[in-house]
């Protein structure tokens, strides 16, 4: 029974995971020849410029707002061919926070919210979380502005002049699957091996164990008992712990200001449950064990952002 889960689990995440980075890695191979990179992050470049990245980091966090498996792998060709610093990945990693909550909280937050905990409560909800992730944001800046050398080297990555280093389109095209497939089969040989055993530890209990933790947090917020299956249920899924949260919400059973405490323990949980579930073997599998495991601890980490507000919010009870 438990490998027959493992096996579903497993085959869940690589169908959603390896299209999205293949694309991601081929996209970055394309826009790399054809000079195009800078020019498709306009949107981020604000972002990138006040961490002093190079222009090219634009590109990645414009590409979170698609898709992050095909993100980070464009972000793993930049850091292994074309030069990108460790520090400048770890950088980039914890910037993706703010658009990644934009996709977040456009697509799923806000209809989540608004249906399941009314207008009023469900918008302040929405400021907070965003608030946590903008504190991400800061906190990736000034790193990025500490850890980045003025020179900011490296900062033509992507610029060609907007000209074609492969003589026409089609050429480019078919040069850029070969070498996409290069580094995905490498990507493959790691991967799959790791999200196995990432699999097997959580269907072994840790899932358990987190929601073992969760308890103690809430009894330490001052929560009532009821806002736990908030956050156990709220562990795979941050929406399904929003809809338990609406019924517990409409009967008085917790209030609207233990609504938002106990979502916001709840968003806690729930990203450093995807920190093990999944960023931990894609980081290792695009990265390497050391980065992966730098660029990991770092996601871990700036979930710290959400402590401070948390502790306002009881204060405020």
């Amino acid at each position: 029974m438990l490998f027959s889960e493992v096996g579903k689990t497993l085959f869940q995440l690589l169908a959603h995971m390896l299209p999205s980075m293949f694309v991601g890695l081929y996209l970055a191979n394309v826009l790399l020849k054809s000079g195009y990179l800078a020019q498709i992050g306009i949107l981020m470049t604000l972002l990138s410029n006040g961490a002093k990245l190079p222009k090219a980091c634009s590109s990645v966090l414009t590409l979170c707002l698609l898709d992050k498996d095909a993100a980070f792998s464009m972000l793993s060709e930049l850091n292994r061919q074309y030069g990108l610093s460790d520090k400048q990945v770890i950088v980039v990693s914890i910037l993706a926070n703010l658009p990644l909550c934009v996709r977040s909280v456009i697509f799923f937050i806000i209809p989540a919210c608004f249906s399941m905990l009314g207008f009023h409560i469900g918008l302040l909800f929405t400021l907070i979380y965003f608030l946590i992730q903008l504190l991400k944001t800061i906190a990736g800046i000034i790193a990025g502005r500490l850890m980045t050398d003025e020179s900011g080297n490296i900062s033509n990555i992507g610029e060609t002049g907007g000209k074609y280093i492969y003589p026409g389109r089609i050429r480019l095209l078919k040069a850029s699957v070969t070498d996409t497939l290069i580094p995905f089969k490498r990507i493959l040989k790691i991967v799959i091996p790791t999200l196995l055993i990432t699999t097997l530890m959580i269907h072994s209990g840790i899932s358990d164990w987190l929601s073992e933790l969760a308890a103690p947090l809430a009894d330490m917020s001052d929560l009532p008992t009821s806002s736990c299956l908030v956050i156990i249920s709220g562990l795979p899924s941050m929406m399904v712990g929003i809809a338990a949260a609406g019924p517990l919400l409409m009967s008085g059973s917790i209030t609207a200001m233990d609504a938002i405490r106990t979502l916001i323990i709840t968003s806690l949980f729930h990203s450093l449950y995807n920190v093990i579930r999944m960023s931990f073997p894609v980081n290792i599998s695009l990265f390497g064990p050391r980065l992966g495991a730098m660029v990991t601890c770092a996601a871990g980490l700036t979930e710290l952002a959400a402590l401070p507000i948390l502790s306002f919010l009881s204060g405020m009870k």
